[in-house]
């Protein structure tokens, strides 16, 4: 199947024989002011729930002016899915990377900020109470400029891993 789109989309691929695919447009209100910038650069799924990163620009400029999100979507009546709710740092700044990476398990999210604290890195730790996710720790390692923590992370039962590539 070839797609293509000029706006953000999910492609989304059902297990059948043979598999069935679908692509399905970033509805506007999700996009912004610019684009694709970042979106779908990572991705976890809890429960019944898809969650899409959104890292935005690499570099401090005002191509997606916010740290990253991660977007909530949501199967709707109709079949289709649709963003729910947004997630979002306590604290960030433009070129944080937020969303570059995340992790997933029943209750508990962990995201990824390479771009944070002068390329540094982070990671967010959010919590699902069942009214919608809540920042419950910030990972900072400490690590020196340009360690990328946070480009990679995952989660292994109450233990959280962050990557650091440029770490020494």
């Amino acid at each position: 199947m070839h797609v293509k789109s000029a706006v953000p989309f999910l492609l989304l691929v059902h297990a059948a024989v043979p598999p069935q695919v679908a692509a399905q447009g970033l509805p506007p209100a999700s996009r912004g002011n610019a684009g694709a910038a970042g979106f779908a650069v990572s991705s976890a799924v809890v429960g019944e729930r898809v969650l899409i990163g959104r890292a935005g620009a690499e570099t401090r400029m005002a191509t997606y002016p916010q740290p990253g999100a991660v977007y909530v979507f949501t199967r709707d009546a109709r079949g289709e899915w649709a963003p729910t709710a947004e997630i979002a740092p306590a604290e960030g700044e433009v070129g944080d990377q937020f969303g570059s990476s995340m992790a997933a398990r029943s209750g508990a999210l962990i995201v990824g900020a390479p771009g944070a604290r002068e390329t540094a890195g982070v990671a967010y730790v959010f919590t699902d109470e069942g009214t919608g996710w809540s920042q419950a720790m910030l990972l900072d390692p400490g690590a020196e400029p340009n360690a990328g923590a946070g480009a990679a992370v995952a989660m292994m039962r109450d233990q959280a891993l962050v990557g650091a590539p440029g770490g020494r």
